[in-house]
């Protein structure tokens, strides 16, 4: 079972092969698995965020469908690679913000790369073609889930701290 906690509120798993991951045994699920989010629903104001959203979900709904070891360990690298930079972004600014749920924020970022690297070495010590290929459509699951939410409860802050260190006031989105 790989848990990572996203938020105070949710904890998200993804079953494996008996294995604990990420530290974390918490077994509660919110809601049915959400198909991808569409960008309208993740859009936030910022085009730098929104643009790296969209990137962070297409890498993620692409785990679901990638056959054979090293397309997989491509994809996930892939996922990996963008979080590392997008995270380390938004926690230089989040270090800069003196509200909000900051530390949390932080902390969630590092759950879930270390749940990324976690299934990352899963993949590399793993034989079962047909495992893997589950693994990797049960964490695209879980960060589809998860993103969303994040984007509402978390990354509304950073871009509304963007936007008021920009232009002195918070972003607007029209629909």
């Amino acid at each position: 079972l790989c848990t990572f906690r996203c938020s105070k509120t949710r904890t998200y798993q993804i079953e494996m092969t008996g294995t604990v991951l990420g530290g974390l045994k918490a077994r509660e699920l919110h809601g049915p698995i959400r198909k991808m989010a569409t960008t309208h629903t993740m859009t936030l104001g910022d085009p730098t965020l929104d643009s790296d959203h969209d990137e962070l979900l297409r890498l993620s709904d692409r785990l679901k469908d990638v056959a054979g070891r090293d397309q997989q360990l491509s994809a996930l690298d892939a996922v990996i690679a963008h979080a590392v930079r997008h995270f380390a972004v938004e926690d230089r600014e989040l270090r800069e913000m003196t509200h909000g749920n900051v530390q949390c924020h932080i902390d969630e970022h590092v759950n879930v790369l270390q749940s990324l690297n976690e299934v990352r070495a899963l993949l590399t010590s793993g034989t079962d073609a047909a495992g893997n290929s589950r693994l990797l459509r049960e964490l695209a699951a879980e960060l589809l889930r998860w993103l969303p939410d994040h984007v509402h409860e978390m990354d509304a802050a950073v871009a509304a701290f963007r936007t008021k260190r920009r232009f002195g006031g918070s972003p607007v989105q029209v629909n």
